[in-house]
């Protein structure tokens, strides 16, 4: 099991992308071209309309782990970070 990073720590990078309110697949579009981007060793905090489910086994595939968590009915937050070596999701 993995173990999200710490978002206060002062060694953790987080960028925050909003996509709530857009159509799909603009969301799920605009999370991975984030990802490309995203600086080493940073976390990438989404927050979105629904869960994105179909999401999860894409960034899974690429390398990369993911923690979410339900806001309210229709804000859900997820973080997204490279996982490393031995890291399962």
């Amino acid at each position: 099991m993995t173990t999200a990073p710490k978002l206060s720590s002062p060694t953790v990078t987080t960028v925050v992308l909003d996509v709530r309110g857009l159509t799909p697949p603009e969301p799920m579009q605009r999370v991975l071209e984030m990802l490309a981007r995203l600086p080493a060793g940073a976390t990438l905090v989404v927050h979105l309309h629904r869960e994105p489910l179909f999401l999860y086994p894409m960034i899974a595939a690429d390398g990369w782990s993911h923690s979410s968590r339900q806001l309210a009915p229709d804000h859900w937050e997820i973080g997204i970070w490279r996982r490393e070596d031995g890291d399962e999701t």
